[in-house]
């Protein structure tokens, strides 16, 4: 079964430290050869690299589609009204249980609101009520 662990820190972060990282496995190379396959820290650099164009390409593609038609709005504020739903039902029925409510239901998971992170959030809110223990 694969590692699918997510993780949620800003993308300047990753950069920033991968940086840092990066630069530091390159000055003490000598004691990480060992360790590292060849090449290694220059495949890595190339990826840190793609990261920021790829996030520059992302935003102006986004910036590209536009704004929602009325209908998809209309289904957006429905989507929306069936989450707050779903949360305060399961805050009813796991009461207490602040780890499920957080992880399989997200209460108190708000944000960010653009729709990729909210349409994200309704997937594992979904798959949480369709499972029999819940």
């Amino acid at each position: 079964m694969a590692d699918e662990r997510e993780f949620h820190f800003p993308l300047s972060v990753l950069e920033r430290d991968g940086d840092l990282i990066l630069t530091a496995a390159g000055k003490y190379a000598a004691q990480l050869n060992p360790r590292l396959p060849d090449g290694h820290v220059a495949a890595a650099r190339t990826l840190l690299q793609q990261l920021g164009t790829d996030e520059a390409k992302q935003k102006s593609d986004a910036g590209d589609l536009g704004d929602l038609t009325l209908a998809q709005d209309e289904k957006a504020k429905l989507l929306l009204q069936l989450l707050s739903d779903a949360k305060e039902t399961a805050k009813k029925a796991f009461k207490h249980q602040d780890v499920k409510l957080s992880s399989e239901f997200q209460v108190g998971v708000n944000k960010p609101n653009d729709l990729t992170s909210v349409l994200g959030r309704a997937r594992i809110i979904l798959a949480s009520l369709q499972k029999a223990a819940n």
